[in-house]
């Protein structure tokens, strides 16, 4: 009796993974890439792009974008306050819109040679993701990163994937 339980148990999970598989509602868990870039291919991939008055390119650190299901850019934020509030919101949907919708996720993913071996798994359907973008020796960065580690479990549970951008000071900068 106790193993015909067990088999009929057994069988109804095995049919429900493969009815959640074919409806597409198989659930992974997020994952975590760390990509390291120098100042040069960072301002010339142009991941994030902004200009001042003049038209000159500007650069602000810390930088976090948040892409929905879709690979849409859902949030752009430059301060940690702000983007830690945003990680916190970030399961329950409630996230703040900052930028104007279009940005693809699939056009960051193309600019970063670590995160191209992996686009297929990062742009599953069911997943969010989250770039962090932090410049070298930059406080307010380490900060960032900080609330991150400290998340990190909970977000990748929750189907989030974290692409972490370090991005090195130019040699100018030490001189």
């Amino acid at each position: 009796m106790f193993r015909r339980m067990l088999w009929v148990v057994s069988l109804s999970v095995l049919l429900g993974e493969l009815t959640a598989c074919q409806r597409g509602e198989h659930k992974t868990a997020g994952i975590r890439i760390s990509a390291t870039m120098p100042w040069y291919s960072y301002v010339q991939a142009k991941l994030v792009e902004k200009v001042d008055k003049t038209g000159k390119p500007t650069f602000t650190f810390p930088v976090l974008l948040v892409y929905n299901k879709a690979g849409v850019l859902v949030y752009e934020g430059h301060d940690t306050a702000g983007n830690t509030d945003a990680l916190a919101k970030l399961s329950s949907g409630e996230l703040p819109f900052h930028v104007e919708a279009g940005a693809q996720l699939t056009t960051l993913i193309d600019k970063i040679p670590e995160f191209q071996s992996r686009k297929s798994r990062l742009i599953e359907p069911h997943n969010m993701s989250a770039v962090s973008i932090f410049l070298e020796s930059c406080h307010a960065c380490s900060m960032q990163e900080e609330t991150i580690t400290t998340m990190e479990q909970r977000l990748l549970a929750e189907r989030v994937n974290l692409l972490m951008v370090h991005v090195l000071r130019p040699d100018w900068y030490y001189k």
